[in-house]
């Protein structure tokens, strides 16, 4: 990844997490409208009787011994995400249970009528880590699969994900980053000049993943609620391409 522009607040932090290119123009062409880089998956157990953590009438919650990092359980239940790790987004990876779980993430303390909380999101993780953008206090409702179909126990870990923080204006740059904006512009552009697959990812506290696709040149508009930070996760095919990201008032004449 290169970031050619002084706009963003300093250099990216690390490690840069991909994604496999040939998976998204697949989700590209066999879905149509892709809700997010993570698959659905439904828990079901034998039997037919599907069996998600956050419908639990009395949901466990999981414990953690390293103070917010290590989470597990024996069954499906709960992790609150401490305020120790902050407003960062991050990776939630399976590290033991599997192949795979099902997660459903909600905001702090909600509820709806029939006592069960409002989903932001559904996500899939397994060994490989997903991110998702959260808040302390949020819960993630995690549910188990065994091979044989049947919950079991599971242990996750959560950790910061390395990102660039973006500022208002125009930021340019090549190659794969993930890239956080936390101020109050809700819109933003993103022109590639040159050939080659080019997606972003947009993830939010309060909105499902959503995943655009653009190929050669051409500019994408992504759009987010006020008040809320947001992070944008670039990935490329190109190695020659580059890439323009417009956040602000510069925005909307970048996507007209």
């Amino acid at each position: 990844m290169t970031i050619f522009a002084a706009a963003t607040a300093g250099p990216a932090a690390a490690r840069i997490r991909g994604y496999s290119m040939a998976l998204w123009a697949v989700g590209v062409l066999a879905i149509g409208a892709i809700i997010g880089l993570t698959a659905f998956s439904v828990a079901v157990v034998p039997g037919g009787d599907s069996v998600y953590a956050w419908e639990s009438d009395n949901p466990l919650a999981a414990t953690t011994t390293d103070g917010g990092t290590t989470w597990s359980a024996e069954d499906s239940a709960y992790i609150e995400v401490p305020a120790s790790l902050g407003d960062a987004p991050l990776v939630i990876t399976l590290t033991a249970g599997g192949p795979y779980a099902t997660v459903g993430l909600s905001g702090p303390g909600a509820t709806t009528a029939d006592g069960y909380p409002p989903l932001v999101a559904v996500l899939t993780i397994d060994k490989d880590g997903v991110p998702v953008a959260s808040t302390p206090g949020s819960r993630l409702w995690v549910t188990s699969e065994l091979s044989s179909g049947a919950e079991g126990p599971w242990t996750v870990t959560l950790t910061p994900l390395p990102v660039t923080d973006l500022d208002d204006g125009e930021t340019a740059g090549s190659g794969n980053v993930d890239l956080r904006y936390s101020g109050s512009a809700t819109t933003a552009t993103l022109t590639q000049t040159g050939t080659g697959l080019l997606a972003v990812e947009v993830i939010t506290p309060t909105t499902e993943p959503e995943v655009l696709t653009a190929v050669d040149t051409s500019t994408l508009t992504v759009a987010w609620s006020p008040g809320e930070s947001v992070v944008l996760r670039i990935r490329s095919e190109s190695t020659t391409a580059s890439w323009t990201v417009t956040v602000g008032s510069a925005a909307a004449g970048a996507g007209e």
